[in-house]
């Protein structure tokens, strides 16, 4: 299977993504799209950016995020099993009116954060779902529960990308959680 390396623009992250799950639009960031051959970039870089957990652990990002907010890609960081790709457009519409694709968002009362603006309580739950899905994914206990403490405590705004996106994908359930945001009233949703 051929596989595309993404490399963004505006963070510098490098993501490996099976080239059924690229959309191609148009984009204020601009992307740098290169078809690589995944064993031999595997063989290069020592390893891939979700690994086999030789050591008992994967690789996933930090929790905490610093650097760019704004991030306006259409494709979803998070590509894992709660990941739908016939709701890709759902989610766009829904981070659109949501934050205006800023993960680092507040809202004014600053109650609501995050790409998907998430409460306490939600963001909350989230944190449990991701812990839940590593652990079903197999990712060792310990990890998960790392992971899974480290986004209960941390408010959703500060949280990487990855799992704003993989806490709305979990919440988002194929559609049964969608009354959780007001805006998948449109043509999206």
């Amino acid at each position: 299977m051929k596989t595309l390396m993404v490399i963004t623009a505006v963070t510098g992250s490098l993501f490996l993504i099976p080239m059924s799950n690229i959309v191609v639009s148009a984009s204020p960031v601009m992307e740098r799209v290169i078809e690589v051959d995944p064993v031999a970039l595997q063989e290069q870089l020592g390893g891939s950016n979700i690994d086999d957990g030789e050591d008992g652990w994967m690789d996933y990002p930090d929790v905490l995020h610093k650097g760019e907010k704004h991030l306006p890609t259409t494709i979803s960081f998070y590509q894992g099993k709660e990941y739908k790709k016939k709701w890709n457009k759902c989610r766009l519409q829904i981070r659109q009116s949501e934050s205006r694709a800023v993960y680092g968002a507040l809202n004014k009362s600053g109650k609501y954060k995050g790409a998907y603006q998430m409460d306490a309580a939600f963001s909350d739950g989230a944190g449990w779902r991701i812990q839940k899905s590593m652990r079903e994914q197999g990712v060792l206990k310990e990890q998960a529960f790392e992971i899974g403490e480290q986004l209960r405590k941390v408010p959703a705004h500060r949280w990487h990308p990855f799992y704003q996106d993989w806490g709305f994908w979990s919440i988002f359930d194929n559609g049964k959680g969608a009354a959780h945001w007001p805006n998948t009233r449109g043509s999206a949703c």
